[in-house]
């Protein structure tokens, strides 16, 4: 863990895979607190299968806000991942919840035509240039929003291991890993000229 936690804090930026069941796994969540920490910006894309985004837009926020009690219910065990890594659940839910639901995300559609997954991919690479660190709010500002957010019930939960969710609004084109991406595009891989590799945040459990 504080391995990955370092390799983190070493790029540039880190890919936020949207997929089913990222949210549910403990390493991404653990990757996604380490950059906000560290300032690393984080980019989103969306993992489109035939047209339907496979990440809930609409629940993300009460997922996260709610964590310290939503995680277990989704992944049992996942929380003790991170509490080897000294991460606290209620801290985590400031950080994920205040700045997740606000990254603007690149849907991506592994199923398209080699020049659609190109422009996809040279949008994936512009956003990550110009991508900045989220504002993380203070304990009191979070404590306030976070007390008129619901908690969302176990019945999505469930259903998002089952059946792909709803789309959103926010996304804009058609994502399997930045890997597979760069595979079908036959690009070469996202890495910093200065040597610090792009990191993604690729559903590892």
């Amino acid at each position: 863990l504080r391995l990955l936690q370092q390799a983190v804090r070493e790029s540039d930026c880190l890919i936020l895979v949207q997929s089913k069941s990222v949210l549910f796994r403990p390493y991404c969540i653990l990757e996604m607190v380490t950059a906000i920490e560290a300032r690393v910006p984080i980019v989103g894309v969306s993992l489109s299968v035939a047209g339907i985004d496979m990440y809930n837009f609409n629940l993300a926020p009460a997922f996260l806000t709610h964590l310290e009690r939503t995680l277990e219910q989704a992944n049992p065990g996942a929380s003790s991942v991170l509490t080897r890594a000294n991460v606290d659940l209620t801290y985590a839910a400031r950080l994920l919840g205040s700045t997740v639901p606000e990254i603007i995300s690149i849907s991506f559609n592994p199923s398209s035509s080699r020049n659609m997954l190109a422009a996809s991919v040279a949008d994936i690479a512009a956003a990550m240039k110009h991508a900045m660190p989220s504002r993380v709010p203070t304990p009191e500002e979070w404590e306030r929003h976070a007390a008129v957010v619901s908690v969302p019930s176990l019945d999505w939960i469930n259903d998002a291991q089952a059946q792909p969710p709803l789309s959103q609004p926010h996304t804009r084109a058609p994502s399997p890993t930045p890997t597979e991406v760069m595979r079908r595009t036959w690009l070469p891989p996202f890495k910093k000229t200065g040597g610090s590799t792009w990191a993604p945040a690729n559903g590892r459990n």
